[in-house]
């Protein structure tokens, strides 16, 4: 299995990269950087679910694999943790 992993919290022009070629990519699974880690700060639900629903659009449930951004280790631990847990919520929707 290949995973291509991108950025989409931080970076919203790569939306309409991976929507525009989707179908060249349509046997690979899709890391989605769905939270931004570039501010400590908890991201808000709402646009994190819109981003997550638009990418189901996309590339369909079964090829998503949600991830931070970027990484988590500059965040603070609660940040961190309330980062992971918003993911976490998000992904059992679309379970």
């Amino acid at each position: 299995m290949e995973i291509l992993d991108f950025e989409f919290a931080g970076n919203n022009v790569n939306l309409g990269v991976l929507e525009k070629n989707a179908s060249m990519i349509s046997d690979k699974k899709i890391g989605f950087g769905c939270v931004d880690s570039s501010v400590n700060e908890v991201d808000d639900k709402n646009d994190v679910d819109n981003l997550v629903k638009k990418a189901v659009e996309i590339v369909g449930k079964d090829n998503l694999l949600l991830d931070p951004d970027c990484g988590l280790r500059r965040a603070p631990k609660d940040v961190a943790f309330q980062k992971l847990k918003l993911m976490n919520d998000i992904k059992d929707k679309y379970s």
